[in-house]
């Protein structure tokens, strides 16, 4: 193909990204996809020692619809082998053990331990549900025959939840208690109580 003198045509062929190799593609579009509630998971953990109920819900929404619609219009056998239903489970398993705690009597070791749970179930699940939602619609997406592949795409999960975590539990290093005000976050325990003066909110 012959090159164009067009200022415009090669400042389009100078931004054009590569044919990405499939391996790279599903390194990208799985820490993309995860990056964002695995570090919210992380902060919201480190900042106020808790999973919030909302990321818990949407991922167990998810979850449990894509099993449950296999489940009901797919003849046979699933095609989700048992280890991964047991993964997609997860959140399922967080929220019965969260309903039946409250029947018990109160312990910090089972409050942390379900806390943590919790957190667990979003950063196991979640890969897992959204690596089985592209398998559905389309096997071609993602490729994770290679243990280098995986590798790396668990390696940066892993670092944005420690980034998220360590974020989090030192937030006063990073934000005040008037940046969570103004955000209409809760505020923690540990927050700075120095003026802000941060202009991105």
């Amino acid at each position: 193909m012959a090159s164009s003198n067009d200022p415009i045509d090669q400042t389009a062929e100078a931004l054009r990204v590569r044919r990405l190799d499939p391996g790279l593609r599903t390194v990208v579009i799985g820490a993309i996809g995860m990056a964002v509630p695995v570090w919210e998971t992380a902060f919201n953990l480190g900042a106020y020692g808790t999973v919030f109920y909302e990321r818990l819900f949407w991922l167990w929404v998810l979850s449990t619809t894509t099993v449950l619609v296999l489940a009901l219009v797919q003849r046979g056998d699933s095609p989700i082998p048992r280890l991964g239903l047991a993964v997609m489970a997860l959140p399922t398993i967080v929220i019965l053990l969260d309903l039946g705690r409250q029947a018990l009597p109160e312990s910090e070791v089972a409050e942390w331990g379900l806390v943590i749970l919790g957190a667990l179930s979003i950063v196991i699940a979640l890969p897992y549900t959204a690596y089985v939602i592209s398998e559905i619609i389309d096997e071609e997406l993602l490729d994770v025959s290679s243990a280098r592949t995986l590798g790396a795409l668990a390696g940066i999960v892993l670092f944005i939840g420690a980034a998220g975590l360590t974020a989090g539990l030192r937030n006063d290093l990073l934000l005040t208690c008037e940046d969570f005000e103004i955000a209409g976050s809760a505020v923690p325990d540990n927050c700075n109580d120095a003026p802000s003066d941060l202009i991105i909110r």
